[in-house]
């Protein structure tokens, strides 16, 4: 997968929407401030992604109101580890249009 580029954001290529089925997408590993998701939600969900980092892993909680397209700010508080790759929820009901990740102003 490769991502395209703007300044700071890059958004990675998705072919068709990602269900919410606990998959892993993988990133260019990076120091990332935000993750931007947008999304189909057939309702109001609540919901954890996981965020595998070089050296670890952290959960990270959302909320998202029902719509055809919501968008949905995901925090990298992790600061000085490298992401490489989220774990999507098993979420019944949602489905990922596009993730743009947002760098680190030292590495935008």
């Amino acid at each position: 997968m490769s991502a395209r580029d703007t300044g700071r954001l890059r958004t990675l290529p998705l072919t068709t929407p990602v269900p919410f089925d606990g998959r892993h997408l993988d990133l260019p590993a990076a120091h990332y401030d935000w993750l931007h998701l947008t999304l189909r939600a057939d309702t109001t969900a609540v919901g954890t992604v996981w965020l595998h980092y070089a050296d670890g892993t952290d959960p990270e909680q959302f909320e998202v109101p029902a719509g055809d397209t919501v968008s949905v700010r995901v925090p990298v508080t992790r600061q000085g580890s490298e992401l490489r790759s989220v774990r999507l929820p098993e979420r019944p009901g949602l489905a990922l249009s596009s993730l743009t990740t947002v760098a680190t102003a030292r590495e935008g």
